[in-house]
């Protein structure tokens, strides 16, 4: 059924101000009853006994015009280019670490939930209900400030799913086993909202917010110091590779939403992977166009990018860019240790590789990217693996055959103790800072404790490393 078929009860004119105060989106008949009969009769089949039950149903043909304003938690990943998007609202199950035996402990977690989790599929469908993750740079971070209400390491599986792959469209409900008919309505009123919010007419088109740097960790000039340490390193052989990183926040004149943010991150990098989670009241958004590792079925696959230029207007130009790029001996060195270290990684995990001779040019908006995708095919009895290769990957941003010192101990050992920041809390003038309308800015441009640190320093699109399983 095309999307056109489902409206919303009470729509307010286009050009209602107030937004935030939109009623209940619903989905007529035909489909709503359908669905509901359909709902009814798995529910009603599923075995009986502890555990986990998720019912993959067929949905109507639904149009993205990217991530709809939703009131959390929700998790939406996306990659505009194949029309590719997975949308979930709600939880129906969680589980939380933190410290150095967190992905460990996550991997038992998910472990213990596949033995109980009954996975329903009475449309014949072919997909799976989707489990997303999200990881802390740093196993120890407290998660305050900017963080709160983000755990440390999490696993999550919402209530409701809405995944689309190209104009293949399919809903997957979730819930503890054992609920009574309450389970059914509520999760027709799920799907009802989230149905309903993506057929809101789209903002009108915003005007350029100025962003104010009002904090920078490094600072500057300890920023710079960093950077020259770490060429002396790598010239003196400690070290083969840093990605060094640091935390800025802005704030902004007006509030920033994440639903635009990630309209625009779309706009601009729609080869990019979108993913954007509400938690606690609070939103990440990013992009980014590496995976860290994707499994479907035994097929495994994970991005090396490493060696960076940038772009040019003109055609022959940005063509003679990205020859020079592939034929730089220090580009092409860069990117041979990200290749070893993901195959280093994914080799105990997989039962063959297949890896390219050379890599290819990855095109974004601004910057061309040596690219190389890393193919595997692990055994299906393998579980959670990618946690475990996720637990290696995350500690590599400094690369070193022997002896191997990850990232964060070498900032920790290179970086000088913490100063205060006081200062940050007065203008040049002297006269009190005025606080920011809102933190939504600082939301979005979180890199201090994301896992993807690289992308905030190598001018890539930021990220964070949540993805579906």
């Amino acid at each position: 059924m095309h999307p056109a078929g489902l409206t919303r009860a009470g729509r307010p004119a286009a050009s209602d101000p107030d937004r935030s105060e939109r009623t209940a989106m619903t989905t007529p008949d035909p489909f709503s009853a359908a669905l509901a009969d359909r709902l009814q009769r798995a529910w009603h089949e599923t075995p009986t006994g502890a555990g986990l039950v998720s019912i993959t149903l067929a949905a109507p043909e639904v149009c993205f015009r990217g991530l709809p304003r939703l009131d959390g938690p929700y998790w939406y990943w996306a990659r505009p280019e194949t029309e590719t998007y997975l949308l979930g609202l709600g939880e129906a199950w969680r589980s939380e670490a933190s410290g150095e035996g967190r992905l460990d402990t996550l991997a038992r977690s998910f472990e213990a939930l596949r033995r109980r989790w009954q996975r329903l599929d009475p449309d014949s469908q072919g997909t799976a209900p989707p489990c997303f993750t999200g990881i802390a740079f740093d196993p120890d971070d407290p998660m305050e400030g900017p963080w709160q209400g983000f755990p440390n390491a999490l696993l999550a599986v919402p209530e409701v799913v809405l995944r689309r792959d190209g104009n293949h469209c399919t809903l997957t409900f979730t819930a503890e086993a054992g609920g009574g008919g309450e389970t059914v309505a509520r999760w027709l009123a799920v799907a009802g909202r989230l149905l309903g919010a993506l057929q809101c007419p789209p903002d009108p088109s915003g005007t350029r917010t100025p962003l104010t740097r009002i904090l920078s960790d490094p600072e500057e000039s300890e920023w710079i110091g960093l950077i020259e340490q770490a060429n002396r390193d790598i010239e003196a052989g400690a070290i083969d590779k840093v990605v060094p990183a640091r935390r800025i926040r802005v704030c902004a004149e007006r509030r920033l939403d994440g639903h635009r943010l990630l309209a625009a991150l779309g706009y601009m990098y729609p080869c990019c992977m979108l993913f954007a989670a509400n938690l606690g009241g609070r939103t990440v958004a990013s992009a980014t166009p590496e995976r860290l590792v994707t499994r479907h079925g035994d097929e495994v696959v994970s991005d090396a990018i490493g060696g960076t230029a940038r772009r040019a207007p003109n055609e022959r130009h940005d063509q003679e860019l990205g020859d020079a790029l592939q034929g730089s001996r220090k580009a092409r060195h860069e990117h041979a240790l990200v290749v070893e270290a993901i195959r280093a990684a994914l080799a105990p995990v997989c039962e063959e590789l297949s890896i390219p001779d050379a890599p290819r040019i990855y095109r974004l908006r601004h910057l061309q990217h040596l690219w190389t995708p890393v193919r595997g095919r692990a055994p299906r009895e393998s579980g959670l693996f990618y946690v475990r290769v996720t637990s290696v990957r995350v500690c590599r941003g400094t690369f070193r055959p022997r002896p191997r010192r990850n990232s964060r101990s070498y900032r920790t050992y290179r970086r000088p103790p913490s100063r205060s920041r006081s200062r940050n809390s007065r203008q040049r003038d002297g006269s009190p800072r005025r606080r920011p309308h809102s933190t939504s800015s600082t939301r979005s441009t979180r890199t201090r404790r994301c896992t993807a640190r690289s992308a905030s320093c190598s001018s890539r699109p930021a990220t964070t490393t949540p993805r579906p399983t």
